[in-house]
């Protein structure tokens, strides 16, 4: 395993079961623990929110979108450069730079990780030193 994803409906992260957030928490400070990358995507930015849906570059300074990245930083202990809005794309037929941009930077961020872990975990083994990257949970 060499990166992590958590996808969450931004809509719905405010009504998550107790029991999801709980495994979910369970499941990333384990990865910490282990010095495994993740990021948590939350989709649907653009759903129930004319602005995003205009403008898609808004996901980033939405208030609604803003507190649902607020309420994973604090549900999971989680820093907010791991987190990214996405925009839904189940009607999408033609290229929007706009909502494409979103994706993509929350892919890059995603491989950009996973090459880290992967650099870090190589040479470590080369040279039988035990390293893990930056811990993406808050102490």
């Amino acid at each position: 395993m060499h990166v992590v994803c958590f996808v969450f409906d931004h809509n719905k992260i405010k009504g998550l079961a107790v029991k999801i957030k709980e495994d979910t928490s369970a499941i990333m400070k384990f990865l910490s623990k282990e010095g495994i990358p993740f990021v948590v995507i939350l989709t649907k930015c653009d759903v129930n929110n004319e602005a995003v849906k205009l403008i898609k570059f808004r996901a980033f300074s939405d208030r609604e979108i803003k507190n649902s990245m607020d309420l994973a930083m604090k549900t999971f202990s989680i820093k907010q450069s791991i987190i990214f809005p996405v925009i839904n794309y189940c009607h999408e037929r033609e290229v929007n730079l706009e909502g494409d941009a979103l994706l993509f930077a929350a892919f890059n961020e995603i491989v950009n990780r996973g090459l880290d872990y992967l650099d870090d975990n190589t040479s470590d083994e080369e040279e039988g030193i035990e390293r893990k990257p930056e811990n993406s949970v808050k102490d």
